[in-house]
């Protein structure tokens, strides 16, 4: 079986177009290439055909929004655990109500500033 670079190995790929760019255009389109995690090839080709190539900064920043939200979501149950239950001795000597509320801010904080780095 041969090996492709496109990662098709039901179709070849075997013409070619030139096209001449200055240093600075041939930067500018390494740079979205990488942004995209994808070869200059690959971009131009898929910009070529129409398509809009996704930033792997955008699926970064997603990732790390869904782990600020579990941590969220944790945060949260043990807040409504601890304001649940009738039976509080014991249980709040081991929840610092104000470090967990800091905790909840901090992390509200850290969401907002990753969705306005989007």
């Amino acid at each position: 079986m041969e090996s492709s670079r496109s990662g098709s190995a039901t179709r070849r790929r075997t013409g070619q177009i030139y096209v001449r760019v200055t240093p600075e255009e041939r930067q500018t389109l390494q740079a979205l290439a990488a942004q995209s995690g994808l070869t200059v090839a690959a971009y131009l080709r898929q910009v070529g055909m129409g398509y809009e190539p996704r930033s792997l900064i955008d699926k970064q920043a997603v990732r790390s929004l869904g782990r600020l939200n579990a941590d969220l979501g944790r945060v949260g149950g043990l807040l409504k655990l601890w304001l649940s239950r009738t039976e509080r001795q014991g249980f709040a000597q081991h929840l610092n109500i104000p470090e967990a509320v800091d905790q909840l801010r901090q992390l509200q904080n850290q969401v907002r500033r990753a969705l306005e780095n989007l």
